[in-house]
């Protein structure tokens, strides 16, 4: 169930705000009706104007590209504004926050497209997604004569790159572990600075293991770090990955320590 609102400013243009709206249902209908517009969803109209939204590899901890693709199918060139907003959302589309919005004026000549390009960034959605780890993607495009709209929109799950962790040796209090992490580079291009930081109560206090030189895509790099844990119970080693491309790169180890088994000593009777 999507969540739209529509509202009308000053200056004539519509954009969209977030309300309880069921897509297709006379409740929408009727509030673009109260705005004086006519809609269009996924180019099904008459209009001469068509939209698409395509995006590239999204990996969380990125920064990745959307495309939107305005064609003109008329015989005229055609002025018309484009807003384009990402918003986090989770899997039953409640939705979270905006993280970008982008508003573009534009002459569409006849027969041809116009591309645009959204960098979405993950300082900025970063901070709104969930763990569910969704972006929705909304176009909304309307003809300089103000009579039709277009809205076009598109989820988009982020890619969660992985962390490999194994212990080596037996979890006992003061008894040294060993953990050998793994991290393959699933970006096309190389990763510099690359910061692994390992914490865990119980465990260790943070530590942190820089990696040297570039990661390669497709190259898996390995770390070792060792630790003696000072608590006994159910215990996580918590370690996450920087650089300067990819950041927020988590995974977690559970491990159960155990006490040191208490020696008995020979007692000797006396004679």
């Amino acid at each position: 169930m999507p969540l739209v609102r529509l509202g009308l400013h000053g200056d004539g243009w519509l954009s969209l705000h977030y309300w309880l709206v069921y897509r297709g249902s006379g409740m929408e209908r009727e509030v673009y009706k109260k705005a004086g517009r006519q809609i269009t969803q996924k180019n099904e109209g008459p209009g001469q104007l068509e939209l698409f939204i395509k995006h590239a590899p999204a990996i969380h901890g990125t920064d990745f590209d959307v495309f939107i693709e305005v064609y003109n199918a008329g015989g005229e060139d055609t002025d018309a504004q484009l807003t384009v907003t990402s918003n986090a959302i989770t899997y039953n589309s409640i939705h979270l926050g905006e993280c970008q919005r982008k508003t573009t004026s534009l002459t569409v000549p006849a027969h041809k497209a116009h591309k645009e390009v959204l960098r979405l960034q993950y300082d900025h959605y970063g901070a709104c997604v969930s763990e569910h780890h969704m972006i929705r993607v909304t176009a909304l495009l309307q003809s300089s004569d103000q009579n039709n709209i277009i809205l076009q929109e598109i989820n988009i799950p982020l890619k969660m790159p992985v962390l490999n962790i194994k212990i080596v040796g037996k979890a006992i209090i003061s008894r040294k572990l060993t953990a050998h992490i793994s991290f393959t580079n699933p970006l096309p291009v190389s990763l510099q600075g690359g910061v692994f930081t390992m914490e865990g109560a119980g465990l260790t206090e943070a530590k942190e293991i820089k990696t040297h030189g570039k990661i390669e895509p497709g190259q898996a790099v390995t770390v070792k770090f060792s630790f003696k844990p000072t608590r006994a119970g159910l215990r996580k080693l918590l370690v996450d990955f920087d650089s300067d491309r990819l950041k927020d790169v988590k995974g977690e180890a559970t491990i159960i320590v155990r006490e040191k088994k208490k020696q008995n000593r020979n007692i000797l009777p006396e004679i």
